[in-house]
């Protein structure tokens, strides 16, 4: 249980930190963005600058050094670079890990339960 604690925790913060690049204000509660306007560096800010290219590179590291508002150039820029689709990966690798930790278990309701939340963080088709 401590295992699936671990991989399944991960993989919650990662989803938070995705849907702060990919949802909308009304659903999340909060601004998207929220994280960047933070300044925290996230799982996607970080997957994404592996993949972004040399201009897009520019704009988030000039977002980090300077109070600047262009927020939503980065999101643009970071999804464009591929830093939600690659945490998305992510989450379904710990999700997936968290499940595997399950395995010594006996059969019972509670272990199918904590299977379906583990299950409920891999986006199916979501933006």
């Amino acid at each position: 249980l401590r295992d699936f604690g671990l991989y399944y925790g991960i993989a919650f913060q990662m989803k938070d930190d995705v849907l702060d690049l990919t949802g909308d204000e009304r659903s999340l509660g909060k601004p998207v963005g929220n994280d960047l306007a933070e300044r925290k560096v996230t799982i996607p800010v970080i997957l994404g600058l592996a993949h972004a290219g040399p201009a897009a590179r520019r704009l988030v590291e000039q977002f980090y050094r300077e109070d600047g508002h262009q927020s939503a150039a980065v999101i643009a820029a970071l999804r464009e670079a591929g830093g939600a689709d690659a945490t998305r990966e992510q989450i379904a690798q710990y999700a997936q890990r968290a499940k595997l930790s399950l395995a010594p278990l006996d059969q019972s309701a509670a272990k199918n339960e904590l299977a379906h939340l583990a299950d409920a963080l891999i986006d199916r088709g979501e933006p």
